[in-house]
């Protein structure tokens, strides 16, 4: 009987790099056009309290990933693919993927080294940042749970279904529980096939956990759908883009792919155009630490799971499909005159964004950011250049009125939000708050929005010069500043003309340190925690 494996998709030369502070050769972090605008999005979050299950070839210990991995589990099955002389077991190390043998029908000998992939992977996801040594992580606050399924000639499917349910909390006979159940899986493996009944329901057993399931498309320049995992329903499959910020030569492509991320160019032989991360040294049999670039869309897949880790850290609530959404939703638009512009659902919704997606994932609550409903809403930011001024809505109507794409309308979307509980909502007493008012006045540079708690501020009759537009949504009054344990701060800043007349207001939740310290640089003068947010 012929078993079907699978194996990684990741090419590269195994050429350990010197291990001095690399992170200027990490373009698909960095670079504004290929990468995935990461260190904007640090400044937000940074994966603390998430895991990252690995499948795939288990781990190496290396300096760049100390205290980073928990427990995980070994469940190659055959002895034959394990190069470690056992079965299942607890011990998820890499003895190598190594294999060598006898072409049957061209008498001529076939091998292959070892490729340390679920250590690369795992480097890629959370290798340590800002400790001096060697790489960044996408999510460098994140853990690792390596997960072995693939040994010598790759993994059987039973493997990897086991390997996946483990991972998820589920039940796999003969196991133990995973004592450290996951919401986020990267699986940088695949193979030509279709999803099977059994697979797609394993796959819907994951999601039905609550667990996101990362797939990279796969290296064979073909349609992504003829390809699994990848082609199972509710999987987040990743395609791989080049430094070129394009597609890369080698990725699958097409309607499955859900999003496309940096997984490296297959033609440039050095780190300008390779995914560096860790490795060990070893051709066959481990031999120390060290760092490689590889190629290919198992690169591009652990971007995503770290940007995930990313998003789960800052709301823990969101749900697979709500996240395959934000991510969809955030993702930067392809390059007029690139190969993904020019043809339609070829590489997915575009290229991933990690600040942009973490700008649309909500603080502390369950929040679907793409809904308005009628607990919470989405307060969009919205600005003039003409005038230097911002606006906020987050009745739908409005929000389809600063939308107009009309010549006459100058207001343009910045990106920022703040969340906030619908006027219906009905709250629990620990999370008390009050309706917000808005009013408006004529200012020097135009109209000019203010939103209060103050009954004096929200009664049309005191208000003078102001006019009173009604109650928009609710929020929490901050005491002295500061907000009870769950809520996020909103922090106000404030805009003056040269003859200190008041301008504009802005606000931003009290994760958004990056961007409070760039207003500042810009002549906006912080106005303290007024209110509490979701």
């Amino acid at each position: 009987e012929r078993v079907l494996m699978l194996r990684h998709f990741a090419v590269g030369d195994n050429i350990p790099l010197v291990t001095d502070p690399l992170f200027s050769y990490q373009w698909a972090l960095r670079s504004k056009s290929a990468g995935i605008n990461i260190e904007k999005a640090w400044a937000m979050n940074r994966g603390l309290g998430t895991v990252v299950a690995v499948i795939d070839t288990g781990f190496r210990p290396h300096p760049d990933l100390t205290f980073k991995f928990v427990p995980g589990y070994d469940f190659i099955s055959n002895k034959a693919y394990s190069n470690d002389g056992s079965g299942r077991d607890l011990d998820a190390g890499d003895a190598g993927d190594y294999y060598d043998y006898i072409d049957e029908d061209y008498s001529w000998p076939v091998s292959s080294p070892s490729s340390w992939h679920g250590t690369h992977v795992a480097g890629i996801i959370a290798a340590s940042t800002n400790n001096g040594e060697g790489m960044s992580g996408v999510s460098w606050g994140a853990r690792i749970q390596p997960i072995r399924v693939l040994g010598a000639y790759g993994g059987t499917i039973d493997d990897i279904l086991d390997g996946m349910r483990w991972a998820a909390g589920l039940s796999v006979p003969g196991v133990p529980n995973n004592p450290t159940q996951v919401k986020i899986i990267n699986m940088s493996l695949g193979g030509e096939g279709q999803c099977t009944e059994v697979m797609q329901k394993a796959v819907n057993e994951v999601l039905a956990a609550g667990v996101n399931i990362v797939v990279s498309a796969g290296n064979e320049a073909d349609l992504a759908s003829r390809y699994v995992p990848g082609n199972c329903k509710g999987v987040l499959t990743v395609a791989a883009g080049g430094a070129h910020a394009d597609i890369a030569s080698y990725s699958n492509f097409g309607p499955a792919v859900k999003i496309m991320a940096p997984g490296g160019d297959g033609t440039v032989k050095d780190v300008n155009g390779q995914v560096l991360s860790t490795l060990d040294a070893g051709m066959t049999d481990p031999s120390g630490p060290a760092y490689a670039g590889y190629v290919g869309t198992s690169m591009a897949a652990p971007h995503v799971a770290g940007v995930i880790a990313l998003m789960l850290s800052r709301n823990p609530y969101i749900t697979p499909s709500q996240v395959t959404a934000i991510i969809q939703a955030g993702a930067r638009t392809f390059a007029v005159g690139s190969v993904c512009a020019s043809y339609a659902d070829a590489c997915g919704a575009g290229m991933l964004d990690a600040q942009a997606v973490l700008l649309r994932v909500g603080n502390g609550r369950p929040l679907s950011d793409l809904v308005t409903s009628d607990e919470f809403v989405r307060v969009v930011e919205f600005y003039d250049a003409g005038s230097d001024r911002y606006q906020y809505a987050s009745d739908p109507v409005e929000i389809k009125h600063y939308d107009n794409p009309v010549s006459s309308n100058p207001w343009k979307r910045t990106g920022m939000i703040f969340n906030a509980y619908g006027l219906g909502s009905n709250l629990a007493a620990n999370w008390v708050a009050e309706p917000v008012c808005r009013t408006t006045t004529l200012g020097s540079k135009g109209w000019l929005q203010e939103f209060s708690l103050a009954q004096d501020r929200c009664n049309p009759a005191n208000l003078a010069d102001w006019q009173f537009q009604g109650y928009q949504f609710q929020l929490r009054a901050a005491v002295h500043h500061q907000c009870p344990f769950g809520m996020a701060g909103l922090f106000m800043m404030e805009k003056r003309d040269e003859n200190k007349n008041l301008t504009s207001i802005r606000f931003f939740d009290s994760s958004l340190n990056y961007f409070v310290e760039e207003a500042k640089n810009n002549g906006w003068i912080g106005a303290g925690v007024p209110f509490c947010t979701p």
